[in-house]
């Protein structure tokens, strides 16, 4: 008993070494590779950030016009408590999708970053609405989103992620080239 109790307590200081080392050596073999793998992305920050901002709404908006969006309900609930009666919700639904990948398609073109950037603003206010019309779904308690609720809030980061691109358009600013330019 007592050497098992001896042995659980090695195993745990052991466990949290060898998992240190093999971080380190793992880190020491790939780190090349990784690097070969992250310099380009970050190299073309603005690029890659265009095309997320395509793929995550071109994806969810094609799924609405397919009709197998996961976020369908929330929006179902949403669409009855605003324009029931205006329009049928399934035509709705897949102008909404269509909207989106339009959204998508548009951050593809540097040329219309500035519409881009405002119809991405007015969306995300749209987005946003559940957060208080729909206070069951995105709320547990108060500071406590539901999955839904943290679905919605996750929202800032492509606002900010848009903001960043249209900014850095605006400005003429190359991100990695700054310290080129200053130096």
């Amino acid at each position: 008993m007592i050497w098992t109790a001896f042995l659980n307590g090695r195993r745990k200081r052991f466990s949290i070494f060898s998992k240190s080392l093999i971080f380190v050596i793992l880190w020491s073999i790939f780190s090349e590779y990784i690097s070969a793998f992250i310099y380009p992305i970050m190299k073309n920050i603005l690029w890659f950030g265009r095309c997320s901002l395509f793929v995550i709404f071109f994806w969810f908006g094609i799924l609405k016009v397919i009709g197998i969006s996961p976020a369908e309900p929330l929006v179902h609930r949403l669409f009855e408590q605003l324009l029931s009666g205006l329009i049928s919700f399934e035509l709705f639904n897949r102008l909404f999708g269509l909207f989106e990948c339009l959204i998508g398609l548009s951050w593809l073109a540097p040329k219309f970053t500035r519409e881009s950037l405002y119809v991405l603003l007015f969306h995300m206010t749209i987005t946003f609405v559940p957060e208080i019309v729909l206070p069951e779904d995105t709320w547990q308690m108060w500071f406590a989103p539901t999955l839904v609720g943290q679905y919605i809030i996750k929202n800032l980061a492509l606002i900010s992620l848009g903001l960043l691109i249209y900014k850095s358009k605006e400005s003429g600013l190359e991100l990695l080239n700054v310290s080129q330019k200053s130096g």
